[in-house]
């Protein structure tokens, strides 16, 4: 690759892969106390070897993690072709695909790092490969959720999806400056159950059932998505607390503020746009607009993620990434027509994410010297004090 279109320099990717080591504190109720025995368990059924002439080990941790993305990308997919709009049910088949769905990622979520500790075969490259996925998912789940939910276009909809994006976002910026990820008491796993709860419901009982009103004009929606706004914001305000009340590892030395503000402009930004639109849209420009945000929120916190990993200050170069939703504002101000504006959005906000999650995903593992999706641990060796 050109030296010019690389975004990890030599020293990044020789601290990525030899200094960085994966840390996490804490774990949810359910983690702990059910769902770990049971990954435990069914990863000790997963073959910890297989025929080195194939190309694709299935049990390697990355075919694992990538799987797992189908299942869970795939249903959100029919989910939102089958509905006609975001007020609309679904088939019930869908809800229970999806419900399927969520549970084959979740399982296969935890089991590629059992997997990796166990064959040998971890690597930086695999934490940050998981990360990508994770980002990948949490913009389809947090859409999906939309469309289960009915919750319709209009803001609703949109400050529910834009939460779950920030929520993403401020657990990994948190990550940069503490250097471990920490887990609450209710986290990843409860709120990936409550959406498969939430799926067996339409499917078994009543796919409007979410859209029926308790009293005071309040439906049964309100519920799980007032617990997602209420989880987001308490977790945003424990991510600033945590950075700036604790003692950041010395290599976290871009300021607070800065990774905090980039968050900020993408959220006002989004808000700014959507204000702007949001009497002109279809469920299908929604769709693509609020794919944009995901996409471009992803962006940004892989590059926070990569910059934790490979220990260095977030370069300025990416808080372009921030910029697709102010280039969609500018775009509307000057009287660009609104279903051109978003398409475009989407379309840069998307390939970006692209771009630079596969360059990164190709810079590492040939460094690494890795076949991506078969066992085996890295042959990259730490060259540094022979060369110094």
């Amino acid at each position: 690759r050109s030296e010019v279109m690389k975004y990890l320099s030599e020293e990044e990717l020789y601290s990525l892969a030899f200094d960085h080591k994966y840390a996490s504190r804490g774990s949810s109720i359910l983690d702990k106390h059910v769902m770990s025995k049971f990954w435990s368990w069914l990863v000790e059924c997963l073959p910890s070897s297989q025929d080195p002439s194939l190309s694709v080990h299935w049990s390697a941790p990355n075919s694992l993690t990538l799987g797992g993305l189908f299942f869970m990308v795939v249903p959100a997919i029919i989910t939102i072709i089958s509905c006609q709009d975001l007020s609309s049910p679904a088939p019930q088949w869908v809800y229970l695909l999806n419900a399927i769905g969520i549970f084959i990622y979740q399982t296969c979520d935890a089991l590629d790092g059992k997997q990796a500790r166990r064959t040998g075969s971890q690597s930086s490259f695999g934490e940050l490969f998981d990360h990508g996925c994770d980002a990948i998912s949490t913009i389809f789940a947090a859409l999906s959720s939309i469309y289960v939910l009915q919750l319709g276009t209009g803001w609703y909809g949109f400050v529910t999806f834009l939460s779950a994006m920030a929520s993403f976002a401020g657990a990994h910026i948190q990550t940069y400056y503490l250097g471990y990820l920490q887990f609450g008491l209710f986290d990843v796993t409860e709120i990936q159950w409550g959406g498969i709860i939430t799926n067996l419901l339409c499917a078994f009982v009543d796919p409007d059932l979410f859209t029926r009103e308790l009293a005071f004009s309040i439906k049964i929606a309100d519920i799980p998505t007032l617990g997602i706004f209420i989880f987001s914001f308490n977790a945003i305000v424990s991510n600033i607390h945590e950075c700036y009340n604790k003692s950041g590892v010395q290599h976290a030395t871009t300021k607070p503020w800065q990774l905090w503000g980039g968050l900020f402009i993408t959220c006002l930004s989004s808000c700014v746009s959507f204000a702007m639109i949001a009497d002109e849209l279809t469920p299908s420009m929604e769709v693509l607009f609020l794919l944009g945000i995901g996409f471009q929120t992803s962006s940004y916190v892989i590059s926070i993620i990569v910059a934790h990993m490979s220990h260095v200050e977030l370069s300025s170069k990416y808080f372009l990434f921030v910029m697709p939703t102010m280039l969609l504002s500018c775009m509307l101000l000057i009287g660009l027509e609104t279903r051109k504006a978003v398409f475009i959005f989407s379309i840069i906000a998307s390939l970006s994410f692209l771009h630079y999650s596969i360059s990164a995903c190709w810079e590492i593992s040939s460094f690494l010297e890795i076949s991506i999706f078969k066992l085996g641990a890295p042959t990259k060796q730490d060259t540094r004090n022979k060369i110094q």
